[in-house]
């Protein structure tokens, strides 16, 4: 979905709701940025699976530096797994 002729703010193509926040250049789609989230999600989950980085039973440490990067890896994993938190330690 393009843009509306008076305006060029571009609709999400996958709610098709939402103002879209991020076009994604090799699909063509332009996501709104929930649904950019969820695709990135959805992305690091499948690319867990494929690979078996991840198998039941195991414990998972991260290490977290407070950069954006490093803030979204235990959320991922949270989502992922369910895990229990077994110990913090803030620097």
């Amino acid at each position: 979905m393009g843009a509306s002729p008076q305006t060029s703010v571009y609709i999400c193509s996958k709610c098709k709701r939402r103002p879209a926040f991020y076009n994604r250049a090799y699909s063509g789609e332009y996501l709104c940025k929930k649904c950019f989230v969820r695709a990135i999600y959805r992305k690091a989950v499948e690319t867990i699976k494929r690979y078996k980085l991840i198998n039941y039973g195991e414990r998972v440490g991260v290490a977290v530096s407070g950069g954006k990067d490093s803030l979204s890896l235990p959320n991922l994993i949270g989502e992922y797994i369910r895990p229990k938190i077994l110990h913090s330690y803030i620097n």
